[in-house]
């Protein structure tokens, strides 16, 4: 039988204080990509290996990025960033066919994404939260006719390897507008996957370190001001 494949991404930040929250982790493998340095409140802290496994101990792969290797590292965006981690870990992975299903995850992030485990999920399908709107709700940072969540995405090995893949430097306007550029103009299929969740910020870490959490108990993700048409389907 095969697994399903849950990648983290990002600056560290508040992930051990994530890490607690979330549920049926022992039903998947965990892989985290993040940079080698990350910032909590004012103080910056290394990272290595040993850090993951002390947050996580069940961690399978890790992806740490040492941006100093990266040219011109201060004048990337986010948008590179992020596609940065997207690529530099599924790219990583050597064992493709053992894989069903992969799913990446912000790792500041406490959402009910266990449920994806429940879903049957189809082999020319990416699932990710968007937000169609009207011409008249159009905003300058957001020009065409979706937004899209940067924050989790998931469907079959191959076509999110795909999806990841074909996105470039010529885009990097935001996450969530290269991402329907590549499904926009490579006429990838998608379906509107709403968690329930909520990001903790530094000053969101003390509360969430004494207060038990059940993600099902979080509220829908909502998209920006233009919020019509979604439905939750998780």
């Amino acid at each position: 039988m095969k697994k399903t494949l849950l990648i983290f991404f990002g600056e560290l930040r508040t992930f051990e204080y994530v890490i607690p929250h979330l549920k049926k982790l022992d039903k998947v493998d965990v892989m985290l990509s993040t940079w080698m340095e990350s910032k909590r409140y004012d103080d910056k802290f290394e990272i290595d290996e040993n850090k993951i496994h002390e947050i996580y101990p069940n961690i399978k792969y890790c992806n740490i990025v040492d941006f100093k290797q990266i040219d011109d590292f201060k004048s990337k965006n986010n948008s590179w960033k992020v596609q940065h981690h997207w690529k530099t870990s599924i790219n990583s992975i050597k064992n493709y066919d053992e894989y069903d299903t992969v799913i990446l995850h912000r790792c500041d992030l406490i959402s009910n994404w266990h449920t994806i485990l429940d879903m049957d999920t189809k082999d020319d399908t990416i699932y990710l939260h968007y937000v169609e709107y009207h011409p008249s709700q159009k905003i300058d940072a957001y020009p065409a006719d979706f937004w899209v969540n940067d924050y989790y995405f998931f469907g079959k090995p191959t076509l999110v390897k795909k999806f990841i893949n074909l996105m470039n430097s010529k885009f990097n306007k935001s996450p969530h507008y290269d991402m329907w550029e590549v499904i926009d103009k490579n006429n990838i299929n998608i379906e509107n996957v709403v968690l329930k969740a909520a990001l903790v910020r530094d000053k969101d870490i003390e509360w969430h370190q004494n207060n038990e959490i059940n993600p099902s108990d979080l509220s829908p993700l909502q998209g920006p001001e233009f919020k019509e048409n979604v439905k939750t389907i998780i």
